[in-house]
């Protein structure tokens, strides 16, 4: 049985796909467990810390689903992060090579950006009641408003069908989700660090006070990272927004 896509909807547009579920639960709307809305279009959509998503009509993936875990804490909640994140590099990986997560949770090809998630968690007590995902992926759209984006359309040179894109992201999705409900903590942390750029590996960052090589060493189940500064060999612990991976041109 799927844990994902037990019932697919498709819209032609919407404001935000993450907003549209939570409005029908907040309106008292039944939404199945596992349900995955996609859409052609955005007018509104959300990345992280309320950024904004920019993707042309009918060229992209846009799409939210909602799930309830069973049996999971708040203090797992990242594991959901790693879940997601390392459905789209699988993905991904049927098209492209080096894919690789932007800590937390961009998916990054040739040093842009290709893919962004927007976890969204509704917390009971120290359980999670359900989240909301949302998830946009370029793929055929040609030019964009930065020039930080790229698409599969960017580096293979052609379209390619959104329709199997879906298809392949519900098979990669479930796999991973089955991970997260059999607790397979250890793993998915062994192959989400596998693909974290940075991960014992030099880069440019910069934090308030640095800026230079560092690497990440470590990284915790609150989704914390350990950055070792090459020029002061110091080890400092950061939360998201706290240090910036500079692109490399």
């Amino acid at each position: 049985m799927n844990l994902i896509g037990s019932s697919v909807w498709h819209l032609s547009e919407v404001d935000s796909t993450n907003t549209f579920i939570q409005r029908m639960i907040s309106d008292k709307q039944f939404v199945g467990n596992g349900t995955i809305l996609f859409t052609d279009f955005q007018n509104g959509g959300r990345g992280q810390q309320e950024n904004k998503w920019e993707s042309n009509k009918a060229e992209n993936i846009l799409g939210s689903f909602y799930f309830e875990p069973q049996n999971f804490l708040a203090s797992e909640q990242f594991y959901m992060n790693m879940a997601v994140s390392l459905s789209l590099v699988n993905l991904l990986q049927n098209y492209a090579d080096d894919i690789q997560i932007k800590w937390p949770n961009d998916i990054w090809i040739k040093q842009k950006k290709i893919a962004g998630i927007l976890v969204e968690n509704n917390i009971q007590g120290s359980a999670i009641n359900y989240c909301i995902i949302g998830m946009g992926i370029n793929i055929n759209q040609e030019i964009f408003d930065t020039e930080n984006a790229i698409s599969l359309q960017n580096i293979l040179g052609e379209n390619t069908s959104l329709q199997k894109i879906e298809t392949e992201l519900l098979s990669s999705l479930n796999y991973f989700f089955t991970l997260l409900e059999n607790k397979e903590y250890a793993l998915l942390k062994k192959i989400y660090r596998e693909k974290l750029m940075g991960y014992q590996k030099w880069i440019l960052m910069k934090d308030k006070e640095n800026e230079g090589l560092a690497k990440i060493e470590s990284i915790d189940e609150f989704g914390r990272i350990d950055v070792r500064w090459q020029i002061t060999n110091e080890l400092k612990k950061y939360q998201h927004k706290e240090i910036i991976f500079i692109r490399q041109r």
